[in-house]
């Protein structure tokens, strides 16, 4: 179980903190389509462009203990959004050093645009956190680690 300081948000705070080790929780852009059965979807869009992917994406990274992050290989072509994945890889292993020296930061994989999509359907993907962000390929999978 995670403690979460900084979520004001109750449903994502909720999410968060009970998220287990090895269940997923999808931080995506306004486009990435969602399942219409399985996870739960915390829709945070206000409009086009806000909240942002990287707004989104630091604050989860700053509360839950992370193993892997995936993103899609199409990110590579999108330096803004990949630029936010790694600021919160930096944040995830300081969070973890803290908790456990030995804890890296995590380990970022990249698969397919379409294998993400599918990951989104298996079970162990919890909650999808929709964010108003318009940038293509703005989407990671957190994979949650233990958080002690």
């Amino acid at each position: 179980m995670n403690t979460i300081t900084n979520i004001l948000n109750p449903d994502l705070a909720k999410a968060v903190a009970e998220l287990g080790h090895f269940d997923t929780l999808v931080v995506a852009d306004c486009g990435l389509p969602l399942p219409s059965i399985g996870p739960k979807v915390i829709d945070l869009s206000v409009k086009r462009g806000m909240p942002t992917f990287g707004d989104v994406l630091q604050l989860i990274a700053g509360e839950l203990a992370v193993t892997e992050m995936i993103v899609a290989n199409e990110i590579k072509g999108n330096s803004v959004a990949l630029d936010e994945v790694e600021k919160a890889a930096k944040i995830i292993g300081e969070l973890a050093r803290k908790r456990d020296d030995k804890k890296a930061d995590p380990k970022i994989l990249y698969k397919t645009h379409d294998e993400l999509k599918a990951l989104t359907h298996k079970p162990e993907c919890k909650y999808i956190v929709r964010t108003g962000d318009k940038t293509p390929y703005a989407n990671v999978i957190l994979v949650a680690d233990v958080a002690f």
